[in-house]
């Protein structure tokens, strides 16, 4: 249990933040929103519980190291998923499909009705 105390620290926790943080700011050339310093923030978290979970016996080192090599790729996905998504209305999404006049649709099937969705339970 001593291993987990210093890696959940809030010293530790905000040194991985501000190295993500800085790294992102720097990969990007733009400072984060306060909506994305909220998502890094909680997906630090996250990704700090997985690795424990499933690295727990490991040293702090090495579990920081791990945080830092997913959350990286993660949180930049997040990131230019948020920059195409800018000015598209989710309901308009939902009325026309994404992409309408874009050609991002989705491909169509050939027999004139579009793709078929299957709910299982």
């Amino acid at each position: 249990m001593a291993n987990k105390e210093p890696f959940f620290s809030e010293k530790n926790e905000a040194m991985l933040q501000r190295v993500l943080y800085n790294d992102i700011c720097r990969r990007t050339g733009n400072d984060l929103t306060e909506k994305q310093a909220t998502r890094l923030i909680n997906t630090v978290k996250h990704y700090m519980g997985e690795v424990q979970r499933v690295q727990g016996n490991k040293t702090v080192s090495v579990l920081n190291q791990e945080v830092l090599r997913i959350v990286l790729p993660d949180y930049l996905m997040y990131i230019e998923r948020q920059q195409v998504s800018d000015g598209r209305s989710v309901i308009s999404d939902i009325e026309s499909g994404p992409g309408q006049g874009s050609g991002q649709g989705l491909p169509s099937q050939g027999s004139g009705q579009g793709p078929q969705l299957q709910i299982e339970n």
